[in-house]
């Protein structure tokens, strides 16, 4: 019975942890399900087909709900993407969270210098 209990205690405030901090979950399931050998991979792919993968899109989101789904600069919530800061983490940006953050596009935009145009 002893033996049982440490294991019963810590599955319990593993899900308590859950509700305080899903991101945390979020992450560690991207971890089990892409990395190592697939962080590789990212490294080398071409950066729009690296865009579309799984692994990608879930990141982004986790990303975007960190920054509770605004932009960091203009605090706009439309048209939302997610900005690398530096693509030294390629494929291992789950654990650079800090190299990441919600931008929308016209902020986006401006941080890579391209002026959008002014539609009729």
């Amino acid at each position: 019975m002893q033996s049982i209990l440490p294991r019963c205690v810590v599955d319990v405030f593993d899900f308590i942890s859950f509700f305080r901090n899903p991101t945390r979950h979020r992450i560690a399931k991207l971890e089990r399900l892409y990395a190592p050998h697939a962080c590789y991979v990212y490294q080398d792919m071409e950066y729009e087909v690296f865009l579309q993968t799984p692994y990608w899109l879930e990141l982004s989101d986790i990303v975007k709900q960190r920054d509770g789904y605004r932009c960091v600069n203009c605090k706009s919530s439309r048209r939302l993407q997610v900005h690398h800061k530096t693509y030294e983490f390629r494929g291992w940006d789950h654990r650079h969270l800090y190299t990441l953050i919600t931008l929308c596009d016209n902020c986006h935009n401006r941080v890579h210098g391209i002026t959008s145009r002014i539609r009729l």
